[in-house]
């Protein structure tokens, strides 16, 4: 059974909750996370978390031959199963982020990284709600539709942690989140 010291916030935190880069240790276990290395986190984790449906789709994307030859019957053959894989891909990267940042405030590429997302509020591990809200976020615009808009939209979420001295994206604003440094 798990006593008091195992929820106890991991890193150091300040009480109240940082308004700016002075509130936070400016190197080493709890200092802000810089946006390279969130970067670098977010594009290994989406690496990892699309490997395997990226070869699946290429196996079906191996009949594409016959698709060219404007059969109705053979291209909704091919098209069916890469929606298949599209929404088995978005469905696996929403669980991989959401259940490792609400367990572990850290997803693989963040481990490497050694980046936490942990609440703003007192420093904790994200709750399941706000790790998936942290999660939907930048991706809401690809359940509408898969297109450069919708990645675009992500980006821009993305980069607006540069606007925000704690470096603090829009995601992490919804989901009262915040990255620091695991050392």
């Amino acid at each position: 059974m798990p006593d008091e010291a195992d929820y106890l916030p991991a890193l150091p935190y300040p009480d109240p909750p940082p308004d700016s880069p002075e509130d936070l240790p400016e190197f080493g276990a709890g200092s802000r996370a810089g946006i390279g290395a969130r970067a670098g986190a977010r594009i290994l984790d989406f690496l990892l978390a699309l490997y395997l449906p990226a070869v699946v789709a290429g196996f079906i994307l191996l009949d594409v031959e016959k698709v060219g030859s404007g059969e109705k019957e053979e291209v909704s053959r091919i098209v069916g199963p890469l929606w298949l894989v599209i929404i088995v891909s978005f469905a696996v990267y929403l669980v991989y982020d959401s259940v490792l940042t609400s367990t572990r405030g850290q997803t693989v590429g963040k481990m490497l990284f050694s980046l936490k997302v942990v609440s703003y509020d007192d420093g904790y591990v994200p709750t399941p709600s706000r790790s998936l809200l942290r999660f939907i976020v930048p991706n809401f615009a690809l359940v509408i539709g898969l297109s450069l808009i919708s990645g675009g939209v992500a980006l821009i979420v993305y980069l607006s942690a540069l606007g925000d001295g704690l470096y603090r994206g829009w995601h992490d604003k919804a989901a009262r989140t915040i990255v620091l440094r695991t050392r």
